[in-house]
């Protein structure tokens, strides 16, 4: 069975999905328990489904023609660009008395505009 990308990407929403899932809870059991030996265990469980994520995305880019590797690298310019704007807005927000905003956060609103820039690209494009 010929392999379209469908899996790799469904990985990757999954894997994304558990890691933005997992943080939270993550960080309240390590709240909870800051002097447990399987704090730092706990604390690099997050690693595993990043991981998924990057051999799904390593593996799906391996399949894509010319055009559609010119439409992801259009929504990783997006994803990018857009990511860089909201952290320098955030970073002025917070100088102006906004909270602080933890930077763990930062790779999943990059992947989630990096799949919005994908949608956007990949619509212009056909």
């Amino acid at each position: 069975m010929k392999n379209d990308g469908r899996d790799d990407t469904r990985i990757f929403a999954v894997a994304l999905g558990i890691f933005i899932v997992a943080l939270p809870v993550i960080f309240q059991i390590a709240r909870a328990f800051p002097r447990s030996p399987w704090t730092p265990l706990l604390g690099a469980m997050p690693l595993v489904p990043a991981a998924v994520a990057l051999f799904a995305v390593v593996r799906f880019v391996r399949l894509l023609t010319e055009q559609q590797r010119r439409v992801l690298l259009e929504s990783l310019i997006f994803g990018f660009g857009a990511t860089a704007f909201l952290s320098i807005s955030i970073g002025f927000l917070q100088n102006a008395g906004l909270p602080l905003f933890s930077w763990v956060w930062v790779l999943p609103l990059m992947a989630i505009l990096w799949l919005l820039g994908l949608f956007l690209a990949s619509r212009s494009s056909f």
